[in-house]
């Protein structure tokens, strides 16, 4: 049974109640990131998945879902600022991003998803491997301006190697940044990302974000905020768990 004015999803079908008690199924469409597929590298199946995330982001329209498989997924494209270590993830308003499939076990649904048994990682690590200094400054980069609201979606990923080490503001938010931008993050994991400043794992300026069972981990800042820091901003944490963050003040 739909609550009222709740959806439930199965597979690419949402259901959604009406006002008369009625049930009505939408199809949702799809687009499917997987680094290990070798077809199309069109987002329309598992076989033929992107293999990375970013066309995935930019074909995304309003109400569309991305489902990305298990592996370690680097940034490309150069945002809230030029240079290299610029290159970070955006979130678009109305679409969904969902970690945890594993396409190797079949016609994956999305009852299959487990994001604790099949990690997907958005890494900052996007130059000598497992050396920091050239990492880029945000994994996630969300610039005063994009204005992103609840309908933007980030669900079943670890968020690591984010080294906000540049100037002000970039040397907050090592793993999101957030200015003046509000998206929904649920079933996350912000680890081992860092910040010259403040907010290793999470910066948030006036923003407002709902975080819902994320943890943040071993995030560092040589300020305050280890694990998150908020500024004039007013999140919402539900099941939230800090361990591990170091810095300062507030670690």
């Amino acid at each position: 049974r739909v609550q009222p004015g709740r959806d439930r999803q199965a597979g690419g079908i949402i259901f959604t109640s009406e006002a008369n008690g009625s049930v009505r199924a939408a199809a949702v469409n799809i687009l499917y990131v997987d680094a290990d597929a070798s077809g199309a590298n069109n987002g329309a199946s598992w076989a033929d998945a992107f293999a990375s995330l970013q066309p995935a982001l930019d074909a995304a329209a309003v109400g569309d879902q991305i489902w990305v498989a298990e592996g370690t997924y680097t940034p490309t494209v150069e945002h809230c600022a030029s240079g290299e270590r610029f290159k970070s993830f955006q979130l678009k308003d109305g679409v969904a991003l969902y970690g945890g499939f594993d396409p190797t076990i079949g016609d994956t649904a999305w009852e299959d998803r487990d994001w604790v048994s099949n990690p997907t990682l958005l890494s900052g690590d996007i130059g000598t491997p497992a050396n920091v200094t050239d990492n880029s400054y945000h994994v996630i980069c969300h610039p005063d301006g994009l204005a992103l609201d609840s309908s933007a979606v980030l669900d079943g990923f670890t968020i690591t190697g984010g080294n906000a080490n540049g100037s002000s503001p970039h040397d907050s938010g090592g793993g999101m940044f957030n200015y003046n931008n509000s998206p929904t993050l649920s079933n996350l994991t912000f680890f081992s990302n860092t910040a010259t400043f403040t907010g290793g794992g999470m910066y948030n300026p006036l923003s407002s974000p709902t975080l819902t069972d994320v943890t943040f981990s071993a995030n560092t800042a040589g300020d305050s905020g280890g694990g998150m820091r908020n500024a004039y901003s007013t999140p919402t944490l539900i099941g939230v768990t800090f361990s591990g963050n170091t810095a300062n003040y507030g670690g």
